[in-house]
């Protein structure tokens, strides 16, 4: 008969040796299967044409963050600046040094070369001197164009240039920089006074990436073949009653269950990251960046009871105008307006593919931001008991 294939044993041992040997065997593989092979969650994810991102947590459940790894170094960025004076010198600055020291391929869109701030501040004769070795592009369609050939994004702004950043990438984006050069800055961790120690470490592949998940949405017609509309949002899909005064009267679908009829001024889904902005105004809680989640929050619903609420990552969710609703519904795109909702129209609602990976700063966490920038739990801290202070003992 012939002997297992998992292992053979010399018939010259003993008896008792080949128990300890096939007792030892068995708990040993026993262990190997339970033992997380981490393949599934330390695979490198790719982002933009030269750079893999490596998984740092051992956790097979959260794979949020990372490294950066170069294949080539980077020899081309993306420069998105805020349209305002003030970050007109950070922006020339930026781009004189990018081109001369890094020897680096600038893209720029055409809008930033004909701000108007620019022609009138103090930098607008060292910027026509860099001007023409600029790479310009206009628009979606001639950003189409080179958006492959992108190494990594820099955005000199607030949170709002990082969201217009992420809204040119519907797919695979490459890492993305902010230096605060806006108001709050909630996204935009790093300091331009030291931007050339920072991106020489983004160079370097030194920094840690934050992969931000995003939602993808369609807007499709029942029975036809392609959605009518498709779009991106980093922090959140708003579905209101747009510029008429009626509550908006939507169905709430989540895996095909009906979940609940929403009778509201709206609804907003949100990412993890969105839970700071709109929703977190709407009255729902704050949920950490690598929390694998979708948040559902309801705008000024007229019920006592209906409160936010989380579902996991993996939910698809749908939204429907109901047939006796006085009004379709207006779908916004991380504040960008977009399409309305009729009520022929479905609205499917799930977690990118595409994360954004946000590169991060090592000394800088999400609790330090809430604190630092939302003021999170800050109060006057409760005195310590003194002898003249004391309870009176009880008799």
């Amino acid at each position: 008969m012939q002997r297992s294939s998992l292992l053979r044993v010399k018939d010259s041992f003993s008896f008792a040796d080949k128990v300890s040997i096939y007792c030892l065997h068995f708990f040993t593989h026993i262990l190997t299967l339970l033992k997380p092979t981490g393949t599934a969650h330390r695979r490198p994810s790719r982002h933009g044409r030269h750079v893999n991102i490596l998984p740092t947590l051992s956790s097979p459940q959260i794979s949020s963050k990372g490294r950066m790894e170069w294949e080539v170094c980077p020899d081309s960025v993306l420069v998105i600046r805020k349209l305002h004076y003030d970050t007109v010198g950070p922006f020339v600055e930026l781009a004189e040094w990018l081109l001369k020291e890094k020897n680096m391929f600038v893209f720029v869109e055409e809008k930033t070369l004909t701000d108007d701030d620019i022609s009138s501040s103090e930098h607008s004769e060292k910027f026509e001197e860099i001007k023409s070795e600029l790479k310009v592009f206009q628009g979606m369609t001639g950003f189409e164009k080179i958006s492959e050939k992108i190494d990594f994004v820099v955005c000199l702004g607030g949170d709002g240039t990082l969201l217009y950043a992420s809204s040119l990438f519907p797919s695979c984006i490459p890492p993305v920089m902010s230096f605060n050069l806006g108001s709050l800055g909630f996204l935009t961790p790093f300091d331009f006074t030291e931007f050339k120690e920072h991106i020489e470490d983004v160079i370097h592949g030194n920094m840690k990436v934050l992969l931000r998940s995003r939602l993808h949405a369609e807007l499709i017609t029942p029975g036809s073949d392609t959605p009518d509309v498709s779009n991106t949002a980093l922090n959140e899909i708003v579905v209101d009653r747009g510029s008429h005064h009626y509550l908006s009267n939507l169905e709430l679908y989540v895996n095909d269950n009906l979940v609940t009829q929403v009778q509201a001024d709206g609804i907003i889904i949100a990412t993890p990251t969105g839970s700071t902005a709109y929703s977190l105004s709407a009255g729902a809680g704050m949920v950490h960046p690598a929390v694998p989640a979708i948040l559902i929050t309801p705008i000024c619903p007229h019920s006592l009871s209906f409160r936010p609420i989380v579902v996991p990552s993996t939910s698809v969710i749908k939204i429907k105008v109901v047939p006796e609703a006085r009004k379709h519904a207006v779908v916004s795109f991380d504040g960008r307006l977009g399409p309305e909702l009729q009520k022929s129209q479905d609205l499917i609602i799930k977690a990118s593919e595409h994360s954004l990976p946000t590169v991060s700063r090592m000394d800088h966490d999400w609790f330090n931001t809430l604190q630092d920038l939302l003021a999170w739990n800050t109060r006057v801290k409760q005195k310590a008991l003194t002898n003249n202070n004391k309870p009176p003992t009880k008799l």
